[in-house]
């Protein structure tokens, strides 16, 4: 007889496709990336310069009306963009309150109180 054995995967956060100014701030440099999603537990962005699995950095996230959201996270995985770009996958680093303010900033973004940056003025 044939054992059966169930993986357990964690449940993935709901992701929300907007895009958006993310300025990262790292040991060697700071730079502006392009977010491309997000969710409560972390995001994906367009970087010119490559992060290593394990880093962590700062970030600010950059909406539209001067709207910011300060925020540390490590990153988990990288891949090639183009010759010149990287998607990059990170984990936010939350802290006491920090959960629960991507909680309310997603809920804005998707009732159209906070636009990224391709979205209308």
């Amino acid at each position: 007889m044939e054992k059966v054995v169930a993986s357990l995967k964690r449940s993935r956060p709901a992701r929300t496709r907007v895009r958006f100014r993310v300025e990262i701030r790292g040991s060697r440099q700071s730079f502006l990336a392009e977010g491309r999603d997000l969710s409560v537990e972390g995001l994906c962005f367009s970087s010119p310069i490559l992060l290593v699995a394990g880093e962590r950095v700062g970030a600010t996230l950059q909406f539209q009306k001067g709207r910011e959201h300060k925020i540390s996270m490590e990153v988990r995985w990288t891949r090639t963009e183009t010759a010149k770009r990287y998607l990059i996958g990170a984990e936010f680093v939350h802290l006491s309150e920090s959960r629960k303010s991507m909680q309310r900033l997603l809920w804005q973004i998707e009732s159209g109180l906070v636009m990224g940056a391709d979205q209308g003025a």
